[in-house]
């Protein structure tokens, strides 16, 4: 670890150092006796991989061991020394075999292993730009001289061959989007001596390049491996081994959504190319584990493929496999024909695709496995070493890290797009309501301007007065919409369950937009409907009434020629519903868009369709709300069908109430005094105005108090109008106060609310009846007749 302790070692290390059968988990390092252990130990904790050859002396002091020893630092995602490992190797037949040797070159090896690495620079051209003045040393070249050689002066020319081709092969992938800019290239390679001469090399390269990342010229760092070069072979594979894990791991801390694929392809690439393998690829488990799937792959030239064939597989398939990989540990096949029996399948699947060998090492959240790492051998039967299953192992845990890290920011980047959008469509859905409110509000206070004028003729009365009107029902349909859609975002929008004639309904809608129909030039009909038995049923009307409404209407508002048609039909345990239209259609990509809030399949402000996009928003809501689902299909320019289910659930047969059959009275309401209750004076005026008219009487209260007092002064009062918001004690809390000492004044509740419930808190709190401000003539007349 970081402070030279050992973590671990194996029984061959124990042999070596002597400790007979004593543990040397926590043996510190730099304590022990041989000065190159402990130099070597501190210079591989300040990150440079440390190397000798040698007699190690056991810690017993009774035997001597000729071993070749390796350093090499492992780092942290953060560029760090995290720990150490260590490698020892006994060469003691080797030893023996070269002591001669080693004896008659031990001074050439301690002034080749003090000298100091040749540093240089090249152009694109490979021309020298700098060489360090160890050149000389090593070579006997002067570096003035050594600058004006050609490559073919320095090296054989299968180096040069070599070099060449290695760089035009670096300079190839800078064109690749998968490139890593910050890559090194290592070489072996032999060079000229003065005389001739050849010695052998290793060389890393990289280039050097401008503020634009593009490659201006090269840096290299040689160093005489001639003497060293059987003992740097063995440990070779070492070095490139940690090199490549630390690679992996810097690379997966940049790794985000949008580059995270490519980045896992490269690795597969990297660790298929080093560790010889024909196929490299990744899998991952569905959330229940029954089936998985390859997500990437690599493989080696000549080597098929299969990540087509291998999709949504189930995972029970394999079950020998599976049962293996579960047990979270790495699974091993050196020989697939050498199978079990009870791994028939698994040997079936492999042979089909030209398996020889295979490791796959499980990728693990926790105890769970997720995933797996998949490496196949095709040309030739592989057996992997321990080490190598190790370093695949932490792969994939680093793998595991980087996907979590992924999805983490995946969810905060998709949580701020939907704000984003959120927030783009409240800002279009607001200026498309300030629109529905101004427009109307404008008709509405244009014309009755228009209608002070004095030379104004009756026809043109009429016409203005029904401008004003209409411009009033569109001004109200907004903001009932706003409300409505308030009242579900904040959840307060109740169910009320009565029974309903679903037949009445849609023979009522019929008739009321057949008029809007006329009026376009296109037809409206009823098509189909449930039979007579289906057609009484427990829901909420109010909501039905909605959800149809606004199909209907936007069916009649986007069809200009053709026509609209709409019905029902018993489906099961459910009422289907459907509007059919001729009308512009919906394109594919605004389907699902058109059912959200705040949305519309068209947000232009200069779109020909009124409206404030909140009818097809509601009907959902509510669909939902009473059970059932709606969707559309639709095509551009030939229209747009649209359905939408609710529960069939039979009606409940109630008596009826005695004191409703005679609600109707017959008695004239001339000369009849009503009480209105009323805070606003110019409502109050308006009710008096229509009253007056038909021959009654008015009083007025301003609160619920004033009311209370009026009724006990007046015992004439025929009918009370009461508002529900007045100051101090309100309309509702009146009426409950008014039941104590009379039952039987009729009390008609209105307000200005219009939300849902309303009529039900009314009625509860004893009044007779509920009617929704703004007020028309007509339903106001009707209203007060039927109870008179």
């Amino acid at each position: 670890n970081k402070k030279g302790l050992i973590n671990e070692c194996n029984e061959a290390f124990v042999k070596i150092i002597g400790s007979s059968g004593k543990s040397l988990i926590g043996l510190d390092m730099l304590k022990l006796p041989d000065k190159r252990v402990v130099e070597g130990v501190k210079k591989t904790l300040r990150g440079e991989p440390a190397s000798f050859s040698g007699l190690y002396s056991s810690t017993t002091a009774d035997k001597t061991t000729p071993v070749n020893v390796l350093f090499t630092p492992i780092f942290s995602g953060e560029n760090k020394v995290e720990s150490g490992i260590g490698i020892v190797e006994d060469v003691t037949e080797k030893w023996q075999a070269q002591e001669r040797v080693r004896e008659s070159e031990r001074k050439y090896r301690q002034i080749a292993d003090n000298v100091s690495d040749i540093i240089y620079t090249l152009d694109m051209e490979l021309n020298v730009t700098y060489i360090s003045p160890s050149i000389e040393r090593i070579t006997g070249i002067d570096p003035g001289e050594y600058a004006r050689l050609s490559l073919e002066e320095k090296h054989p020319p299968a180096t040069v061959e070599k070099f060449r081709k290695t760089l035009i092969g670096e300079l190839e992938k800078e064109n690749d989007p998968g490139c890593d800019p910050d890559r090194s290239i290592m070489l072996e390679a032999e060079h000229y001596k003065t005389g001739g001469e050849v010695f052998h090399i290793s060389i890393n390269l990289s280039f050097l390049r401008d503020e634009n990342k593009k490659p201006v010229g090269i840096l290299g760092v040689a160093r005489d491996i001639t003497e060293r070069k059987i003992m740097e072979e063995q440990l070779e594979y070492q070095l490139d081994f940690h090199k490549l894990i630390s690679q992996i791991s810097s690379d997966f801390v940049s790794a985000n959504k949008g580059n995270i694929d490519r980045k896992i392809d490269n690795m597969l690439e990297k660790i298929g190319h080093f560790f010889n393998a024909d196929r490299t690829y990744l899998f991952s488990f569905s959330r229940d584990r029954k089936s998985m799937s390859n997500t990437h792959e690599w493989c080696r030239e000549g080597i098929e493929p299969q990540i087509r064939t291998m999709q949504n597989m189930p995972a029970d398939s394999l079950p020998w496999w599976k049962k293996q990989l579960f047990t979270l540990k790495p699974v091993h096949i050196i020989d697939v024909n050498k199978l079990p029996p009870e791994a028939e399948a698994e040997k079936k699947e492999f042979l089909r695709q030209g398996i020889l060998s295979l490791l796959t090492v499980p990728i693990c959240d926790g105890n769970r496995v997720t995933g797996f790492f998949g490496f196949d051998s095709v040309r030739e039967e592989r057996r992997w070493e321990d080490r190598e299953i190790l370093f695949l192992s932490l792969v994939a845990n680093i793998l595991q890290d980087a996907r979590k890290k992924v999805d983490a920011e995946n969810i905060i980047l998709e949580a701020k797009e939907r704000a984003e959008e959120s927030d783009r469509l409240k800002s279009a859905f607001l200026a498309n309501v300030s629109h529905e409110i101004r427009t109307p509000m404008n008709g509405i206070l244009g014309f009755l301007e228009l209608l002070r004028t004095p030379e104004l003729d009756s026809r043109k009365k009429e016409k203005y007065i029904d401008i004003v009107n209409q411009s009033g029902e569109r001004l109200l349909n907004t903001i009932n919409d706003i409300v409505e859609i308030s009242k579900i975002e904040s959840g307060q929008s109740e169910i009320s369950i009565t029974n309903v004639n679903i037949l009445k309904v849609m023979e009522y809608f019929c008739t009321f937009f057949r008029q809007q129909a006329d009026k376009k030039g296109i037809y409206i009909k009823l098509s189909e409907s449930c039979a007579e038995h289906d057609s009484i049923i427990l829901t909420d009307r109010s909501k039905l009434e909605s959800i149809l409404g606004n199909l209907i209407g936007n069916a009649l508002k986007f069809t200009e020629t053709g026509g609209v048609e709409f019905g029902c039909c018993r489906k099961g345990k459910n009422i289907l519903f459907y509007v059919r239209d001729t009308g512009v259609g919906i394109p594919d990509d605004r389907k699902d868009a058109i059912f959200e809030r705040f949305v519309q399949a068209d947000l232009n402000l200069n779109r020909k369709h009124e409206g404030s996009g909140l009818g097809l928003s509601i009907a959902r809501a509510y669909t939902g709300m009473l059970g059932g689902k709606i969707w559309v299909e639709s095509e551009p320019g030939r229209g747009s069908t649209f359905y939408f289910t609710i529960p069939h659930r039979p009606a409940i047969k109630r008596k009826e109430k005695p004191e409703e059959k005679n609600m109707q009275k017959n008695e004239s309401a001339s000369g009849k005094l009503i009480l209105v209750a009323e805070d606003d004076e110019l409502a109050f005026k308006y009710i008096d105005i229509v009253l007056r008219k038909e021959g009654m009487q008015t009083i007025w209260s301003r609160n619920g108090e004033d009311t209370i007092n009026l009724l006990k002064e007046n015992p004439e009062v025929s009918i009370i109008l009461m508002d529900v918001k007045m100051p101090g004690m309100n309309g509702l809390e009146a009426a409950r106060e008014i039941r104590k000492f009379n039952t039987d004044i009729p009390i008609i509740a209105q307000t200005a609310h219009a939300l849902e419930g309303d009529r039900e808190r009314s009625l509860e709190a004893g009044c007779n009846d509920y009617i929704p401000k703004p007020i028309g003539r007509e339903k106001l007349i009707s209203k007060v007749k039927k109870y008179i």
